[in-house]
């Protein structure tokens, strides 16, 4: 029987404990992998996620570099913020370690090809796969199997819609504007993923969006500016003073008095949409700011509330001792490594 692969949790946050934890236990009790080690930016991280683990003897690593030197791992599992995925994600690859990292791998297609390319190059072929949980549910395997079979005919429309209702403790850094795509770039990938791999690839993209609750920012200016009427009306009133000036330029030539007026007319209009414009971008950013304010204010009454909590004492006398989840989520058992 060939030895289980050596294997490095990178990132101990709160999915990495709820999701990626309970899915190694049951990989090692299959004899399939041996986590030796946890890398966190804090020993306190890798401490909560050591004790989830129940195992004492797992290496604490507090830095990327020390798991890519340490020739005793052969794969890392990262689950790490989008932003700091790239680097990551290229540095293990160079370093000869096999790769499974949480979705999306980078905040942007033009990096992620980056990885892509990268990955091409390497001299030594090590696996990188993208922890994409869906592609291995059963039912999505079906799913495809049905539509691959032609029995259904040329797939012409394909009609999904997905509803996520967010509390507002849910937002966190989906919430700041660091992390383009929000909900949409973190969850979102899931279902677009799955669209691609059952009906095939997209050729076109459009949206509309909108800000419908206060605790999702940041607002959409988009929607704000064309919501606008006094904006609407600007633009409608430089399309009438265009139509007039094209059709005086036929007559008149550009140097008439009436075109001159015309031009200074157009110009004016535009100055005060563009004023207005401003103005609504400018709300808007104040709005945030404030919205932003008053989370962190939340958050850290939650936390002094926490706090507390945590300090008083249980009917056993020791503490309050919260319970660690010992599920994983949805999904998550489908997580395998070959």
């Amino acid at each position: 029987m060939p030895a289980p692969v050596r294997v490095v949790l990178v990132g101990c946050g709160w999915f990495g404990c709820v999701a990626h934890i309970p899915a190694l236990k049951r990989l090692e009790g299959e004899g399939r992998i041996r986590l030796v080690g946890l890398c966190s930016r804090s020993e306190a991280s890798i401490k909560r996620a050591s004790d989830l683990y129940a195992r004492q003897d797992l290496k604490h690593y507090l830095s990327l570099d020390d798991v890519a030197e340490d020739p005793g791992v052969d794969l890392v599992d990262l689950v790490l913020p989008i932003g700091a995925m790239p680097d990551a994600i290229r540095l293990f690859l160079s370093a000869g370690k096999h790769v499974i990292s949480e979705k999306p791998c980078a905040p942007s297609v033009a990096r992620g090809m980056e990885l892509i390319e990268h990955h091409a190059r390497l001299e030594r072929p090590v696996v990188w796969a993208v922890a994409e949980n869906w592609r291995f549910k059963k039912t999505a395997q079906m799913v495809e199997d049905i539509v691959a079979s032609g029995v259904l005919g040329e797939i012409r429309f394909a009609d999904f819609t997905y509803l996520s209702f967010q509390k507002p403790d849910n937002q966190r850094w989906r919430a700041s504007p660091d992390y383009g795509g929000g909900h949409t770039l973190d969850s979102g990938v899931h279902f677009v993923a799955l669209l691609r791999k059952i009906v095939g690839e997209i050729e076109e993209v459009s949206a509309s969006v909108s800000q419908r609750v206060a605790y999702l920012p940041p607002p959409d200016s988009v929607t704000a500016i064309l919501s606008n009427t006094f904006i609407q009306q600007q633009k409608l009133a430089i399309a009438e003073l265009q139509r007039q000036q094209v059709q005086f330029a036929e007559k008149m030539g550009p140097n008439h008095p009436d075109m001159l007026k015309l031009s200074a007319a157009i110009r004016s209009v535009e100055i005060k949409m563009r004023a207005e414009v401003t103005k609504v971008v400018a709300s808007l950013k104040n709005d945030y700011q404030a919205s932003l304010a008053q989370e962190r204010s939340l958050m850290a009454a939650l936390d002094s509330q926490k706090g507390s909590a945590l300090a008083l004492p249980s009917r056993h006398g020791g503490g309050i001792g919260l319970s660690p989840p010992h599920e994983p989520a949805p999904g998550m058992n489908e997580l395998s490594i070959e």
